[in-house]
């Protein structure tokens, strides 16, 4: 029987976060990076982003009052969905490849996993999800070991970047889940960004003053997709799914991540594919897969029964 449309929906946009808006972002990320610096990189991001987003808010006319508190937290979503672990992942592909980078992305929900089970009360953890958490952290030592072998460098802050950035989104997530309800989400989307310009604009003067601008039609074909599908309809998208689904199964969207950093990064970077990354990513995966899985059903024990059928 074909999935209803109210159950479709979901999965739809679901697909859109990762492949288009998110999955080849750390792609786009590398290109822009080549004419201008991260921070600068994240302010146009999401400048583009925000100005996007009231833009569809306006059209579709889903604007509505907002109230302090809400504008209070989506300050906090904005610093840790956005300023926060945006700027560490382009800071991180400096220093490493995007395929590396899309990787250890796609460690997210086993971070949020973690940050469900003692945060929420209906996303507790199970015998599937232990063992996809040490599944995937498995992976995960085995991404970081020549890095660890050879002590602190550049490679090795870059992937501590990109584990900040996981660590951030994890926490915007169950934020978001607890404490923002009742908006329409590309209203979420449009006010997060502008909180989050607001720090990212002070950061980027701050930091990499005078900012560049771009002069190659690749960095703005680049800063615009990371704008607008990356940033607003991205947001917009999430914010839908937070109102549907359960963290941890929208945390499975960086699935995705993984498979297009690694081939975009390899067809159009030359980006190199060794065994132990391979091996790596299968782990992750199979462990964000099995932690996915629903709890194992409790067998019931009749009375006088041992669990092994014998009767005490």
């Amino acid at each position: 029987m074909p999935s209803s449309p109210s159950r479709l929906k979901p999965w739809l946009i679901f697909l859109y976060l990762g492949c288009l808006g998110w999955g080849m972002s750390f792609f786009w990320i590398k290109v822009a990076l080549r004419e201008v610096g991260p921070f600068t990189l994240v302010f146009y991001r999401i400048l583009i982003g925000a100005v996007a987003a009231w833009i569809i808010a306006v059209v579709t006319r889903q604007l509505a009052p907002i109230t302090r508190d809400q504008w209070k937290h989506l300050a906090v979503v904005g610093l840790v969905n956005a300023t926060i672990p945006m700027t560490a992942i382009s800071w991180a592909e400096i220093h490493i490849s995007s395929g590396l980078a899309g990787m250890l992305n796609g460690t997210l929900p086993l971070f949020s996993m973690v940050a469900a089970h003692y945060f929420l009360f209906d996303d507790k953890f199970n015998r599937n999800k232990i063992l996809g958490l040490i599944a995937g952290f498995a992976g995960m030592l085995i991404l970081l070991y020549d890095d660890l072998q050879h002590g602190i460098s550049g490679s090795t802050l870059g992937i501590a970047a990109m584990l900040l950035a996981v660590l951030s989104y994890a926490a915007a997530g169950v934020y978001t889940k607890r404490f923002i309800k009742g908006m329409p989400p590309i209203l979420m989307s449009a006010t997060a960004l502008t909180s989050s310009l607001v720090y990212q604009t002070f950061a980027a003067l701050w930091i990499e003053w005078p900012l560049k601008i771009p002069a190659q039609p690749m960095t703005w074909l680049a800063l615009g997709w990371l704008g607008v599908l990356g940033m607003a309809l991205a947001f917009h998208a999430l914010y839908y799914l937070f109102t549907v689904w359960p963290i941890s199964r929208i945390s499975m969207v960086t699935y995705f991540f993984p498979v297009w950093a690694v081939a975009l990064g390899a067809v159009f970077l030359d980006e190199p594919v060794t065994w132990p990354f391979v091996i790596a990513g299968v782990l992750v995966i199979l462990g964000i897969a099995s932690a996915s899985l629903p709890a194992p059903a409790k067998v019931p024990v009749r009375s006088g029964t041992t669990a092994s059928g014998r009767r005490d």
